[in-house]
């Protein structure tokens, strides 16, 4: 007898969001729930990805939607995008702000994901390439390192706070409930901040992040570009005082050789040949070589001091003159010593010697003024 082989319809197994083939609910070896192709087309965006990575696709754009911003999974670029892009996530806000969530649990060099980065960025696209391992390109791309809880997903590495105590550097932000980083990017109160070097601590390990690129408020990054305008303020204020500091010592020391020229000139009027002079700051640190040209003069001998020109003769080695002397590194010893050996002293102008006449309490006409 013919039998009907009519069988009632039954539920409609679901089906690919990609490729509409139809899909299989299983179950992995840690006890997650995914869909899997029956049969999974080669053109299907899915073939590929783990159950993980699907799962946490999908758990990122339902927390999106639940902070009120539009997500789209696998989204493709609109009609006024240059493209070349596929997000795994795109959330969007309703001010226009879009923001690409990109899972990678496999491997990927940080150039290869700056590369997909600035394909988004073309496109005034911010992306956040998220992980729940410890990859390289954790705080070296714009990112967020995540713990799965079966209610939660915190982030605790890729995150940064302006240390409050010393406003100098950035500091990990710790473990944050990742849907406040999810609300903050879209309502504009999340950044990046390009850094150069960042230091994380998750359990016993150390992570070391050299040009980092990090997640931060935007009320700290404007605290933040504070501290730097005022570091530039003073490193070129310093600068300028530098350069009118090497001014001033190159000016000093062009004085200095113009002065010896004429203390040997005076030397040689008093009897003394170039072999008798020398120039030293003591006795027990000359150089030895007899000052033959005023050309030879070195520079660290001469600004520091003074140049001092000794004389080697019968009676010994004696201090005889000192040309363009610093008047704030005379002390009181050092200006009787000289009183009391006759110490000749140069200076080039007026100034110089009202300048000497203090330190040393001599008059002025004591002082030999070589430029007028």
């Amino acid at each position: 007898m013919w039998q009907s082989t009519y069988r009632a319809p039954g539920p409609a197994r679901p089906r690919c969001r990609d490729c509409d083939g139809v899909m299989l609910a299983k179950v992995s070896r840690n006890g997650l729930r995914f869909f899997a192709h029956l049969r999974r087309p080669e053109s299907c965006t899915m073939e590929g990805e783990s159950p993980a990575h699907r799962g946490l696709k999908h758990r990122i754009a339902l927390m999106i939607r639940d902070e009120g911003f539009e997500a789209t999974v696998e989204a493709t670029p609109g009609v006024n995008d240059a493209g070349g892009w596929r997000a795994d996530v795109l959330g969007t806000a309703s001010s226009g702000r879009r923001v690409a969530f990109e899972i990678q649990l496999a491997g990927m060099t940080i150039t290869e994901g700056q590369e997909r980065t600035d394909r988004y960025a073309r496109d005034q696209i911010m992306t956040i390439w998220v992980s729940t391992k410890h990859a390289v390109w954790i705080s070296a791309l714009p990112s967020a390192r995540l713990k799965l809880e079966p209610e939660t997903i915190t982030a605790d590495r890729g995150l940064a706070r302006l240390n409050d105590r010393t406003p100098y550097f950035w500091t990990p932000a710790g473990e944050v409930d990742f849907s406040r980083v999810v609300r903050g990017l879209f309502n504009g109160s999340i950044t990046t901040v390009s850094h150069w070097s960042f230091e994380e601590r998750v359990g016993q390990r150390d992570y070391f992040t050299v040009d980092a690129q990090l997640l931060v408020s935007v009320a700290d990054l404007a605290r933040w570009e504070v501290v730097l305008e005022e570091r530039r303020r003073e490193q070129e204020t310093h600068r300028r005082e530098q350069e009118a500091h090497s001014r001033n010592l190159q000016a000093l020391f062009e004085r200095q050789r113009r002065g010896l020229r004429i203390g040997l000139q005076d030397a040689r009027s008093a009897g003394y040949s170039p072999r008798d002079l020398r120039y030293g700051y003591e006795k027990d640190q000359w150089d030895g070589t007899p000052i033959v040209s005023p050309d030879k003069l070195s520079r660290d001998i001469a600004v520091a001091m003074g140049v001092p020109i000794w004389i080697d003769d019968r009676s010994g080695q004696r201090l005889w003159a000192v040309v363009c002397p610093v008047a704030s590194r005379i002390d009181d010893r050092m200006a009787r010593q000289w009183r009391i050996d006759g110490v000749r002293v140069y200076a080039e102008s007026a100034r110089e010697v009202a300048r000497l006449t203090g330190p040393l309490e001599w008059l002025p006409h004591q002082i030999r003024q070589f430029a007028h």
